[in-house]
């Protein structure tokens, strides 16, 4: 996970099968940078391309995390995709978490990181 304070950007990258230790460990990393960037509005690059399925307890430990996000200053959220499969239990978690509000997906960096830093208008004239 990187963090750049000048954008409020966090910068994460979720790989392979996640444990509930590992998630439990990101999660508690994740709600400290948005402490820390608190009041700003704060920006995510989520790299999920080769992220696998993961369990429903670690599904729910993330949406508990986008439910945090979405109360705690988060005002969008890029995600980057492959999988269907991951793609629909994310969608479920947005809905229940509130996230779906502030998430879009995007097939590469630039793009994400052009709609993060710019926001609707910017990547509608790009």
């Amino acid at each position: 996970m990187d963090v750049d304070k000048q954008h409020a950007l966090i910068d994460l990258v979720l790989d392979g099968l996640i444990r509930q230790e590992e998630m439990r460990k990101l999660a508690e990393e994740f709600k400290s940078i948005i402490r820390k960037l608190s009041g700003r509005s704060i920006k995510v690059k989520a790299d999920m391309r080769t992220l696998r399925a993961s369990s429903p307890e670690v599904a729910e430990m993330l949406g508990e995390v986008q439910r945090y996000a979405v109360q705690h200053g988060v005002m969008r959220m890029a995600e980057l995709v492959n999988s269907p499969l991951v793609a629909l239990q994310l969608n479920r978690l947005e809905r229940e978490s509130g996230a779906a509000k502030i998430v879009r997906r995007f097939g590469d960096d630039q793009t994400a990181l052009h709609w993060l830093l710019h926001g609707e208008r910017a990547s509608l004239s790009a």
